[in-house]
């Protein structure tokens, strides 16, 4: 990769040497973690598989922040204290992905608690664990906001130990997503301000990358998607609002995840529908959307023919990332993991 080699975006399209790009990618959440641990092979082979299959983006952790006595390879180990060999394992996930042509889309925190997530640092902040419901003080809280705005510049403003490269001018990194499915039930405005604050925040310090918000595409504007047969993840129980994000300036990407079965869906028609939907509200506000996360524990034959549907539905959007193609020795994925010898599901992803 030149260092003028980043993925930009052209109003709802993405563009790469002034040509469209379009992705189809992979969830590598253990990327920093593994090689903490002395087991960087796993992601050396998940990267290797990728490459192979022609996948092209890993949707990737760039936080860790667990409780360091549990963790061994815990970034944050508290506010504003980082450590620095389990930083140089995130530099080596980055250094082997791009030395494989891979872009990244690198996320900040979690809404849940793998990581530690938005309730460690509100943990950090009441001196005690959060509560489920006092999760949303991440989003107002002006201590916390800070402790986030602080992890997110020392990443921006990092030189990769193994590339030499600051992170703000390493054009493996394809975006920065604010982080992992967000929610705030009851108060979707507040999450909106705090997802407009942080872009903008983000975008002071960086020029050169794109800005996602990696969330679940939830919804509360049900009559923009008439036909669901339940329009649960559209009515605005979880607090999120995918019409009004796409309107924050600051925001390229909006996520969406399909997972249909968990919203009471149908595979088929509201699968579709919730795809094609997203598509078109963002590309009417002008801003690219794309499927996060997609996955379904079935057999392998039958996995192949859904997601041949799924991905035919998306053949308009910037991309979409598996959850999750996994190296044979990663066993423990609650049935979503597709390995090397599921080939008629690896034949589908080639094939796209």
């Amino acid at each position: 990769m030149s260092p003028n080699e980043f993925v930009r975006r052209q109003g709802p399209l993405l563009t790469l040497n002034e040509k469209p790009f379009r992705f189809l990618g992979n969830n590598v959440y253990f990327n920093q973690a593994d090689i903490a641990y002395g087991l960087a092979a796993n992601v050396e082979e998940t990267f290797d598989h990728m490459a192979a299959l022609g996948l092209t983006v890993a949707r990737c952790n760039a936080h860790n922040d667990n409780d360091p006595a549990l963790d061994p390879a815990a970034i944050q180990t508290r506010p504003g204290q980082y450590d620095e060999a389990n930083l140089v394992a995130l530099d080596q996930s980055i250094a082997l992905a791009k030395a494989r042509d891979l872009r990244l889309i690198l996320r900040f925190t979690n809404y849940w608690e793998a990581y530690g997530g938005v309730r460690r640092y509100v943990s950090w902040f009441l001196g005690r664990p959060a509560s489920p419901r006092e999760a949303a003080l991440f989003f107002t809280e002006p201590q916390i906001r800070f402790w986030f705005q602080d992890y997110v510049r020392s990443l921006i403003d990092r030189v990769n130990t193994v590339t030499g490269v600051t992170y703000r001018n390493e054009p493996a990194i394809l975006a920065w997503e604010l982080g992992n499915e967000f929610r705030n039930p009851g108060d979707p405005d507040a999450l909106l301000r705090w997802t407009a604050e942080m872009a903008g925040f983000i975008r002071q310090l960086d020029a050169n990358h794109l800005i996602a918000d990696g969330g679940e595409g939830f919804d509360d504007a049900p009559q923009l998607y008439t036909g669901l047969s339940n329009r649960h993840a559209v009515n605005g129980a979880d607090g999120g609002s995918f019409h009004r994000l796409v309107q924050i300036p600051e925001i390229d990407m909006a996520s969406y995840h399909l997972y249909p079965t968990n919203w009471r869906m149908n595979d088929s028609t509201d699968a579709a529908l919730y795809i094609q939907r997203h598509e078109q509200i963002a590309r009417d506000a002008g801003k690219v959307a794309y499927m996060g996360e997609f996955g379904k524990p079935l057999p392998d034959p039958q996995r192949a023919r859904l997601f041949a549907h799924w991905l035919s539905a998306a053949r308009d959007s910037a991309g979409a990332l598996l959850w999750q193609l996994l190296p044979d020795s990663k066993l423990d994925a609650e049935g979503y993991q597709v390995y090397s010898r599921d080939t008629e599901t690896c034949a589908v992803l080639r094939a796209r």
